[in-house]
């Protein structure tokens, strides 16, 4: 799926629609910004195992920060 994301515009499209469903927070953040954190979850779930989910947590975090903080 993050493959999908990170190249196919529709798909980006969509998954940033649904994001707000998934992660309300993010409804406070401007769309470019919902497509900055989608784009981070795909390259960290990329980059995660199921050993270590460490990498997708962080971007969350930080991004549920940001949200906060704005």
């Amino acid at each position: 799926m993050s493959e999908l994301v990170q190249t196919d515009s529709q798909v980006r499209d969509l998954v940033v629609d649904a994001v707000p469903r998934e992660f309300p927070w993010t409804r406070s953040l401007p769309k470019e910004d919902v497509r900055a954190f989608v784009a981070g979850l795909a390259d960290a779930q990329a980059a995660a195992s199921l050993d270590n989910p460490a990498p997708v947590a962080q971007v969350i975090s930080r991004w549920r920060h940001t949200a906060e903080v704005g």
